[in-house]
């Protein structure tokens, strides 16, 4: 029994301003969506057909909608890095409290 190789590509989106290596070929627009499940606590396990609607294929409006939550994403992520590092700038001379609080137990 062979095992082809699952091919990576490294790069193709982020996640929180980090890069991702997604595994897997290229979903491209006018493709079959691919035959996988997904879980989520929530909503229990549903396939990538199931999520767009019932469309056996992807579509142009799947990678425009998909293209603006990724991005919405990366937005975001960049908002909570710039503000982590207000914060840790402005708590920076209470270095020594903060030492204290984070020896206290519970």
């Amino acid at each position: 029994m062979t095992t082809s190789a699952i091919p990576e590509r490294a790069g193709v989106i982020t996640f929180r301003g980090t890069p991702m290596t997604l595994l897997g070929p290229a979903l491209r627009v006018g493709d079959p969506a691919p035959e996988f499940h997904l879980t989520s606590g929530t909503l229990g396990q549903f396939t990538l057909e199931e999520a767009l609607d019932g469309a056996a294929t992807f579509r142009d409006h799947h990678a425009f909608v998909l293209r603006m939550m990724l991005d919405n994403i990366d937005r975001l992520s960049a908002q909570v890095d710039k503000l982590t590092a207000q914060i840790e700038e402005l708590i920076a001379p209470f270095e020594r409290q903060l030492a204290q609080l984070d020896a206290v137990p519970g």
